[in-house]
């Protein structure tokens, strides 16, 4: 980093672009690293969070770098998405936003002095994850309100595919259920009566779903004859 601001004091001093050129980097690793380290150094500077401060040990500082490529991150911080050809700001976020800053750390590292336990537990799980979130006002303010990533990415989750999922689920469980159900006679007579009892909650909410499901359907399937006519 100090030897790109050397740079920027040269007369005609090598800019990013060049040195990615001379590196071989056609991901665009490097600038992304040069970003982050900037955002890093100024809220370090500015007091609004800094590397002591995180929760683990280990400083997964890729988990930025990663982030800020996808434009969610970017408009967060309400940080410019410029040309390649440009070099990264020095500062990249603006004094408005440096509250969304604080929180954006706190969610990649946590915050000690805050007792913040990181959100992200798998960089190429939770990063996308998180990116899904901040693309959607009411998704991002949930997890602002309650650090609870799982809840977030529900309310980013369009209804249909929550619905979707949730079938999809119940049928891994069922399955895993049906493929180990002799283990059923391991459990004590209450445990045997506890899950009797579950499986006819489950068959009477799967009945009531194939009723809504088929009313659905015929009447999507009425609607498209009748167009087709």
């Amino acid at each position: 980093m100090r030897w790109l601001e050397a740079e920027k004091e040269i007369a005609n001093g090598l800019s990013l672009m060049d040195i990615n050129k001379k590196m071989g980097d056609r991901h665009d690793t490097l600038r992304r690293m040069v970003t982050a380290a900037f955002v890093i150094k100024q809220a370090e500077e500015n007091n609004i969070w800094s590397v002591d401060q995180r929760k683990k040990k280990h400083f997964s500082f890729s988990d930025l770098y990663t982030g800020l490529s996808y434009g969610e991150f970017l408009d967060f911080l309400g940080m410019e998405h410029p040309p390649r050809s440009e070099d990264p700001a020095i500062r990249p976020v603006q004094k408005a936003k440096y509250k969304e800053l604080s929180q954006l750390l706190s969610w990649l590292y946590g915050n000690k002095d805050e007792d913040e336990d990181p959100i992200i537990r798998s960089q190429a799980v939770d990063i996308k994850r998180l990116r899904k979130v901040l693309g959607k006002t009411a998704a991002t303010h949930k997890l602002e309100v309650t650090r609870r990533l799982d809840d977030a990415v529900n309310t980013a989750t369009p209804r249909s595919e929550l619905f979707a999922q949730g079938v999809y689920d119940a049928e891994q469980g069922l399955n895993i259920a049906l493929q180990n159900q002799s283990g059923f006679d391991d459990f004590d007579s209450d445990s045997q009566l506890g899950l009797v009892d579950t499986l006819e909650h489950i068959r009477r909410d799967v009945e009531s779903l194939v009723v809504i499901v088929k009313d659905i359907a015929m009447g999507k399937g009425e609607q498209k004859y009748n167009h087709d006519d």
